[in-house]
């Protein structure tokens, strides 16, 4: 605790709260030499070690030293994936970078070298399993590691206590009373019966420790700008009155709504700044009462806060910064929603395309046999359409809409390593399930596909399949 120069050479925690029965989140070494685990109750703790000091280090303080740590190591590689649930700890993809640092050992280097200039101490682990690096960091040895290969990395994750990982403690202790107390005891537990007996915590750990961790890839954590928008009026424009500020703004609103949503976010604040001639630019901050992408509501609200003002001088402008979070799919299917259409003028728009185009220019798929998922449907002329009949499900329906022919992603996905498939505004894959294989054709020209599912950060599902064949992945639809 780098605020608390007192604290130095000293057992230290940190607890949730200043009480007696606050919980112990952290402990260093010296404490940890005294017993003092992670899970305790601060009394209980202080028993065991009376020279004790605690503190509370709220969630603005994490969130400002995780930023701080992120800044630094993404000069070192630009995958950095700073791991939820415990604070500290970062995977960094270290592939590729032999042309600008000598070897594993001089990054390593650089990455310590660095952090010590903002007065933290960095442990480096090079390695090749996620579970096993982040094990071994936590152990105390070390200040850099580079493990030569997998058996290597296997006997030293081994040794790891598992009171050193972010185990739970009543699992941590149900466990140290069968007598697994390291990595490896815990490898050696036969699987059957962990979900029955203790979880799925406890089976999920398992997993993980076998190596078996669902293809889960590196999530880069990506610092993008505020979404924002700025109009700047011409000296040859009409001058702006309020009404002209108004509108402005709700095309301003449109504009960031339309961002935010790209990004899989919903808008929970948005400073409204109007540059004014001559004097100070007027501010002011809205805040609707739950994060939306409502365009409509939020353009009201900043129309009452307008309406209530009387600006000083001539505007000479309009600027927006609109702060974002986490949207759920109902909230971005909502923003995304089409206006109901007329049935009628959709007949006669249809109507004239027929007409320019011949009737075969206007139809509708239909399901047949097929070996390959393009081959699987047809496109059957139609002149009329029945409207569509909602059915009642007892859950929620997903649709799986196909391209009209594959199309190639660039890259290759070789690990979890960060995969973007749709570049960097879509963000990395969060998780991909497969493969789901799909083989034949050898009669003409052979086809072996394995087909995921990828889910990505930002909410979209993408179907996706490696040609073995061809060597390179492609796109063959989305899940809505």
């Amino acid at each position: 605790m780098a605020r608390e120069s007192g604290f130095a050479g000293h057992p230290t925690v940190v607890v949730d709260r200043d009480e007696p029965q606050g919980k112990v989140l952290w402990v260093n070494e010296r404490a940890r030499r005294l017993r003092v685990l992670p899970g305790r109750r601060y009394a209980e703790s202080l028993s065991l070690a009376p020279g004790l000091r605690a503190g509370v280090v709220d969630a603005g303080e994490i969130e400002s030293g995780v930023a701080g740590v992120h800044a630094v190591l993404v000069r070192f590689s630009p995958s950095v994936e700073p791991i939820s649930g415990s604070p500290g700890v970062f995977l960094v993809d270290a592939t590729g970078l032999g042309g600008l640092f000598a070897s594993f050992e001089d990054w390593a280097v650089q990455v310590t070298t660095a952090l010590r200039e903002l007065h933290l101490l960095g442990v480096v682990v090079v390695g090749f399993r996620r579970f096993d690096v982040r094990a071994i960091a936590r152990d105390r040895g070390r200040q850099r590691r580079i493990l030569a290969d997998r058996d290597a990395e296997r006997r030293a994750s081994d040794r790891v206590r598992l009171d050193r990982l972010d185990v739970s403690p009543r699992l941590r202790d149900a466990l140290g009373r069968l007598g697994v107390h390291t990595v490896g005891d815990l490898r050696r537990l036969p699987p059957g019966g962990l979900m029955e007996r203790f979880g799925a915590d406890a089976h999920r750990l398992h997993q993980d420790a076998l190596g078996i961790e669902g293809g889960a890839a590196l999530q880069p954590r990506i610092d993008l700008p505020p979404a924002g928008y700025r109009y700047d009026r011409d000296p040859e424009d009409p001058r702006l009155d309020t009404e002209g500020i108004v509108f402005l703004i709700g095309q301003g609103l449109e504009s960031v709504c339309a961002e935010l949503a790209r990004r899989g976010e919903a808008l929970v604040a948005v400073e409204m700044r109007i540059p004014i001639d001559g004097v100070a630019p007027w501010g002011a901050r809205v805040e609707p009462a739950e994060p939306t992408l409502d365009v409509g509501h939020l353009h009201q609200l900043a129309r009452l806060r307008l309406e209530r003002v009387e600006l000083p001088g001539e505007p000479e402008g309009v600027e927006l910064t609109a702060e974002g979070v986490r949207a759920s799919r109902t909230q971005l299917s909502l923003f995304v929603e089409a206006p109901k259409r007329d049935p009628v003028a959709a007949g006669r728009a249809l109507a004239r395309v027929r007409a320019d185009l011949g009737d075969d220019s206007v139809g509708r798929f239909v399901l047949r046999a097929g070996h390959l998922p393009e081959a699987r449907s047809r496109f059957v002329p139609t002149l009329q359409f029945e409207p569509p009949q909602p059915r009642a499900e007892a859950r929620r329906c997903l649709v799986r809409r196909l391209l009209s022919r594959p199309v190639p992603v660039p890259g290759r996905r070789t690990g979890p390593d960060g995969w973007m498939p749709l570049g960097l505004e879509a963000g990395p894959a969060k998780a991909v399930r497969g493969p789901y294989v799909v083989s034949g054709g050898w009669w003409v020209r052979e086809q072996v596909r394995e087909y995921h599912f990828v889910e990505l950060r930002r909410g979209d599902v993408l179907w996706m399949f490696y040609d073995r064949v061809r060597g390179r992945w492609f796109l063959q639809g989305a899940v809505e």
